[in-house]
């Protein structure tokens, strides 16, 4: 192929014309305007690629940083910045500026604001706290776990004698206590109860090292012991026979018999205790014990009648009692053994139910002391003797 006119066409080169068959384009610079002729000016100059905003903040931190948009030539505008959605207390992105700066990531504002207490257990001024009561703190939100473990101090409860544990967000610390907790301990109704304060000072930190708003305080009280004797009330002896055959035993007899007399008649023993002197709101019966001085007897008596046995009963008023009175429970054995001394029984479920029904049982608590069966059947006098006077109801018991 021929061309004709080259210098006109070397002119022409800078001005985007297509050489030759290949068509290829040629882009215009912007000192290339004034080799132009007016019939071939060249095409609008093109903005550069629209610029990216910088990412969303997380819960604590700003967005970074948009990218820049690429520069567009004279005259034209360059890409636009894309907006950035800042952080927590982060502010939006900007938008690019003509010449294709990208928009900036939002702020990030530092935590400044003050942990404070949320709950605490036990409570300010509670009373009736049980021994092996743990104290937990509740925060507002996570917390430096060194700074509010030495924060934390009592007199009473000292952090030297503590376990401390916390919650997987560092929200909660329970202090544990090494050892139970003291009671106040006594047989009158008017012990005072033991006092427990602590106290969070300010010193304790949030993970972002701001302070307690303010020392945190409180104290209570743990339940009160009290052990109890029951002494007022009456022991009767219960004979086997079809009629109601009680008798009272009077200050002047030694002694009741279990087991059975020279007429193969049984003999029971019931006690009957008062417990109208006890207060309102018990929590826990923790020991209960019936006790009594046996006198001697021989073991033939034991090889042919057994054991003696306790049982739980109730007889209202207790002369109507019979041989073949209704039982409440079986408390176990009272004595197996001839020898002179004092027997004793567990008795605490049984107290526990009579307090719990005082009102419909007269205010008492009975028990009834004797073999199973009523006779060996000899014609000859088989029995163990109790000092009736002997027999004591004690209790202990948890209140507030």
């Amino acid at each position: 192929m021929v061309f004709h006119n080259v210098p006109r066409l070397n002119g022409l080169v800078g001005c985007g014309v297509l050489i030759a068959a290949a068509a290829l384009p040629i882009g215009c610079g912007d000192d290339q305007f004034s080799g132009c002729e007016a019939s071939r000016t060249c095409p609008p100059a093109k903005g550069g690629d629209t610029g990216e905003g910088g990412e969303a903040g997380g819960p604590d931190t700003g967005g970074s940083s948009g990218r820049s948009g690429s520069g567009g030539t004279a005259g034209s505008d360059g890409g636009k910045g894309g907006t950035a959605t800042g952080g927590r207390g982060g502010t939006s992105g900007e938008g690019g500026s003509p010449d294709g700066e990208g928009g900036e990531g939002g702020s990030d504002e530092p935590d400044t604001t003050p942990p404070t207490i949320v709950s605490i257990l036990p409570e300010n001024g509670e009373i009736g706290v049980r021994a092996d009561a743990n104290l937990v703190i509740t925060f507002s939100e996570p917390m430096g776990r060194v700074s509010t473990q030495a924060a934390y101090q009592s007199a009473d409860i000292p952090g030297s004698t503590v376990t401390f544990s916390w919650n997987r967000d560092s929200t909660v610390l329970t202090v544990d206590p090494n050892s139970d907790l003291a009671y106040g301990e006594g047989s009158d109704l008017n012990v005072v109860a033991r006092s427990f304060a602590a106290q969070v000072t300010d010193t304790a930190e949030d993970e972002a090292g701001n302070r307690l708003a303010e020392n945190f305080e409180w104290s209570f009280q743990t339940l009160r012991r009290i052990t109890q004797a029951f002494t007022t009330g009456s022991v009767h002896r219960i004979r086997s026979t079809e009629a109601t055959d009680t008798y009272p035993c009077p200050n002047t007899l030694l002694a009741f018999a279990a087991g059975d007399d020279a007429s193969n008649i049984g003999l029971h023993l019931l006690i009957n205790r008062d417990i109208s002197t006890l207060p309102e709101g018990i929590v826990e019966w923790e020991v209960a014990t019936l006790t009594a001085n046996q006198t001697a007897s021989d073991q033939t008596i034991f090889d042919t009648f057994g054991i003696i046995l306790a049982h739980h009963v109730s007889h209202v008023p207790p002369t109507s009692a019979t041989w073949s009175s209704p039982k409440l429970s079986a408390l176990g054995t009272f004595s197996n053994d001839p020898a002179a001394g004092p027997r004793s029984v567990d008795v605490r479920e049984a107290l526990a139910d009579d307090y719990a029904h005082r009102s419909e049982r007269s205010q008492t608590s009975q028990y009834r002391i004797g073999f199973d069966q009523s006779t060996d059947g000899d014609e000859a006098p088989d029995y163990v003797r109790f000092a009736c006077l002997s027999f004591t109801l004690s209790g202990q018991y948890l209140i507030p």
